[in-house]
């Protein structure tokens, strides 16, 4: 208890040495605390929204393969086989085959190129699509050319509108009703996607296309055919297993077709793996700033022990052990670096809250980088202070009294 009462007094009466002292430790603690948390905390809003739509889902996509003749050809899938998979095997219990396809829309003069997908209704529950404006795709549809607007389609064609001479200017943030020219054909948007719904397992975001009915998409597209169908396993099934099955089924059908079956759990597997790395990574770019820190620390003992000889040289004739000397500066080494780790863990928190914040993810207090911080901040205390104080314990004391 006296070490402390000496370690904070000598602290205090050294406050520039000290403030000092204490930066280096403060910036590499709040860097390790902000880079973990921030990186936890992104990790599971990553991984809740992937798991929002289940982790039993497939992505099914048929790929180009050379022929005989050295043509690249890609087997068609047929409608029918697509939609009979929940029956023809055992461990599918939903599906929704798509065709994608890029096209040009025109929409009151305004010209883009965007993707158009023909799906199913089943498409829409299996991305849980929900709408902002007007309806779904039913199976009602299937003859009609109707079409629902991804949320980024429905602003651009937003912005479009107010941009466009009269007449064809309405004024009008409704969309639903209106017609849209896609391709050579008019259809009529009956819904707005509301934004962010989709975070499938598909290489694009529903955002970003326009979907219409599949029997429409079929008759519409040129080359029409199947080329992707999202599956929902059924339960407590091994996706190594259906991902066989699928592939069974489809061989008797479609000879000569190769299909690509990504997992979802293998999707969440990935994203883990990368953040824990990037986990790795981040700790040892905050390392980098602690072991500066504790430089740091080490250069300030040792200046002052070197201002301090003749206060060691002092103890040491009044009767002061070596060890006594030495346990007294590492105290002031260990509680120099223990309060700057408490400052660095609130910036960190800080830095993270604010990162939160503006990103709108939830906060989270990651306590094991509490414990983390707390605890390196001893040990960058103890390490970088032993050898100063292991210095002042070797000190002649006869030669310290004469330092003056």
């Amino acid at each position: 208890m006296w070490h402390l009462r000496e370690a904070i007094r000598s602290l205090y009466a050294s406050k520039q040495r000290t403030v000092l002292a204490l930066i280096g430790i403060v910036i590499g603690i709040g860097a390790v605390i902000a880079m973990m948390t921030i990186t936890q905390i992104a990790q599971e809003q990553a991984l809740s929204e992937f798991k929002a739509l289940g982790t039993d889902l497939l992505n099914i996509s048929s790929i180009f393969h050379e022929s005989e003749n050295g043509q690249l050809e890609m087997p068609k899938i047929k409608l029918d086989d697509a939609l009979a998979l929940p029956q023809k095997t055992t461990t599918l219990q939903r599906v929704a085959p798509f065709i994608s396809d890029g096209h040009f829309i025109n929409f009151q003069g305004a010209i883009d190129y965007v993707n158009i997908l023909g799906v199913t209704d089943e498409y829409n529950y299996l991305n849980k699509l929900t709408t902002s404006q007007g309806r779904l795709l039913t199976p009602l549809d299937k003859q009609h050319y109707f079409c629902v607007l991804g949320a980024d389609i429905a602003q651009q064609l937003l912005s479009a509108e107010k941009t466009v001479p009269w007449p064809f200017n309405r004024q009008s943030p409704v969309l639903v009703g209106q017609r849209l020219k896609i391709g050579d054909k008019l259809f009529t948007i009956i819904g707005v996607l509301k934004p962010g719904v989709s975070q499938s397992i598909l290489p694009y975001q529903t955002d970003q296309t326009i979907l219409i009915p599949i029997k429409t998409a079929l008759r519409f597209f040129d080359n029409a055919e199947i080329n992707n169908i999202i599956a929902r396993m059924k339960p407590d099934v091994d996706y190594h297993l259906a991902i066989e099955e699928i592939k069974t089924y489809f061989r008797p059908r479609v000879p000569d077709l190769q299909l690509i079956i990504t997992a979802a759990e293998d999707i969440i597997e990935h994203i883990e793996k990368q953040m824990q790395l990037f986990a790795l990574l981040s700790g040892a770019v905050g390392s980098i700033a602690l072991l500066v820190g504790g430089i740091g620390v080490m250069n300030v003992m040792l200046a002052s022990v070197t201002e301090r000889k003749v206060e060691i040289g002092i103890r040491r004739a009044l009767g002061a052990k070596r060890s006594d000397i030495q346990l007294q500066f590492l105290s002031e080494s260990i509680l120099l670096s223990l309060v700057g780790g408490c400052i660095g863990i609130l910036l960190g928190m800080a830095i993270t809250y604010a990162v939160s914040q503006y990103n709108a993810w939830p906060f989270i207090v990651s306590y094991p980088a509490l414990l983390l911080g707390v605890g390196v901040s001893s040990i960058v205390g103890a390490f970088f202070g032993f050898y100063p104080a292991y210095q002042a314990a070797q000190s002649d004391p006869i030669t310290a009294l004469r330092a003056k």
